[in-house]
């Protein structure tokens, strides 16, 4: 007997170690935040990207899409001619692709079957359709409803003809929070079904253990409505709001029962909120041939408005003159918003100015990256920056409207 207490002993202290930030702690979500066992004291969850973000592989093996696989502020998605993902440094990604190992991030979706490498970005056509990332005939966005109910009903009838199905999307989410935060976001649903369904909403931890639940959505279709169907719901309106109640990595999974059994259609990872510090000059570096790029601009801006993103280029403090400057402005590599090249004037600066589509309904956070080369080295940056539109405003999305 004594020995199978220190045995049990032993092997307690073992899952402990294994894992720290989960263990003995209970998450209760009318009751947060997170308590822990009073032996083992306060919960010290990781703080790191490093400790947070799982690898690419493994999130994939936790049902992530390709498409939304999640990097560290300093390291890009790229993925190989296999599609399977790593996380890069800017610069090592280049070579990748010169070399054959990494496909270009920004062909994805335009390959030999684009139906197929949409559904690994996480989306599908009938998704890009009503979300306007994918173009069919003169349609014009933001769509209106009935014509979006029109597009499930073609959609329906070309994919699902005679079946009654339902399928869901996640087009948008800021996949980095911080502690606190609401979370926000709009799920899509289409289909095509005559009875009574009950959808539910959890969002899952690392270890799959969910810290939130809502199952309260219910609806019936009459047997008199025209088959096809579109709702769009929303986190904090439709659904309860959720807050991020401490540091991890977090994903969203929808279910209904037989129709739709329970799917990952998004990530996010969320970090404990520290002020951003003042800008340092940069150190001085080594190599006399290296450039240094300096990329500023608005970090939130208003669709529809102008907005500036200023590009100064040096070399050991110098300014380098008629440097070529490509602005490649994506959505999280899921969409080319616009792309821009010009040269660096005698200072060393280039300012590239455009308009903000007025197409955009939400709060959307959108990354510039910014390549420049010379006749002797080359160097890239990356800027993020929000758009945003007002509640109340035609199109816009936003609580309050």
């Amino acid at each position: 007997m004594k020995y199978l207490i220190i045995f049990l002993l032993i092997l307690g202290a073992f899952v402990i170690l294994q894992n720290p930030a989960y263990a003995m702690c209970v998450y209760d979500p009318d009751n947060p935040p997170v308590t822990c066992d009073d032996t083992i004291g306060t919960l010290d969850y990781p703080k790191t990207s490093e400790d947070l973000i799982p690898s690419p592989p493994k999130q994939m093996s936790l049902g992530i899409k390709l498409g939304h696989v999640i990097c560290d502020s300093e390291h890009h998605l790229a993925y190989n001619i296999r599609y399977e993902p790593v996380c890069v440094f800017p610069d090592s990604e280049g070579p990748l692709i010169t070399r054959g190992w990494a496909k270009l991030r920004l062909l994805l979706p335009a390959g030999p079957d684009p139906i197929k490498e949409l559904d690994l970005t996480g989306r599908n056509e009938m998704s890009y359709r009503i979300t306007g990332n994918l173009s069919y005939g003169n349609d014009e966005h933001p769509l209106s409803n009935d014509r979006i109910k029109e597009i499930a009903w073609e959609y329906s009838q070309r994919y699902h003809s005679g079946e009654q199905y339902l399928e869901y999307s996640i087009p948008s989410i800021s996949s980095i929070s911080h502690v606190g935060e609401k979370i926000e976001f709009n799920l899509l649903e289409w289909g095509n079904y005559s009875d009574c369904w009950e959808l539910k909403l959890r969002i899952l931890d690392v270890q799959n253990n969910p810290v939130y639940e809502d199952s309260s959505i219910k609806y019936c279709l009459e047997y008199a409505e025209t088959p096809g169907t579109f709702h769009s719901y929303s986190m904090g309106n439709d659904f309860e709001e959720f807050v991020c109640p401490h540091p991890g990595y977090y994903r969203i999974e929808v279910s209904n029962g037989d129709v739709f059994s329970p799917q990952i259609l998004q990530n996010f990872v969320c970090f404990e909120y520290t002020p951003e510090p003042e800008s340092l000059p940069e150190p001085e570096t080594t190599s006399e041939s290296s450039l240094q790029v300096d990329v500023t601009g608005q970090k939130q801006i208003r669709r529809g408005t102008t907005h500036d993103i200023t590009v100064d280029v040096t070399r050991t403090g110098i300014p380098v003159p008629d440097a070529l400057v490509r602005i490649t402005i994506e959505d999280y590599g899921k969409d080319v918003i616009r792309e821009f090249e010009g040269k660096t004037d005698g200072s060393g600066r280039f300012v590239f100015s455009w308009e903000i589509p007025k197409s955009f309904d939400d709060i959307e956070t959108l990354l510039a990256y910014v390549d420049v080369t010379d006749n002797i080295s080359a160097k890239t940056a990356l800027f993020k920056f929000q758009v945003y539109c007002l509640p109340n405003e035609s199109g816009c999305k936003v609580e309050g409207n």
